[in-house]
């Protein structure tokens, strides 16, 4: 059915089964960020005791290559994550102060 459907909008003319968007959580990045780089570390300290010295040999097995490859995928993208939301805290931070100082600013003395 289409949205603009009259059987889809109630008596109070508000859209049935439509979810309104809710904002987004500021701290959504810096969790999935750190929970992205602590699965990282997690395959890469297993994959250091299961092949024992990653640095100069290559992995062997296939449990080896698919740690590695985790390792190396979820450290990189949860480290893209964290910076994201240092950013967006940091942002936030800043804009918060320059809205307090124009406030203080503005107050007769």
């Amino acid at each position: 059915m289409l949205a603009n459907d009259r059987s889809e909008i109630n008596n109070r003319g508000e859209p049935v089964g439509l979810t309104v968007p809710q904002p987004a959580d500021k701290t959504m990045f810096l969790r999935q960020g750190g929970v992205t780089v602590g699965v990282g570390m997690l395959s890469a300290l297993l994959m250091q005791k299961s092949c024992g010295c990653v640095i100069h040999l290559e992995p062997h097995r296939v449990h080896e290559w698919l740690l590695l490859i985790i390792a190396m995928m979820c450290l990189s993208f949860g480290v893209l994550l964290l910076a994201i939301g240092m950013a967006v805290q940091l942002s936030d931070e800043i804009a918060f102060i320059k809205h307090r100082f124009t406030q203080q600013s503005r107050t007769p003395k």
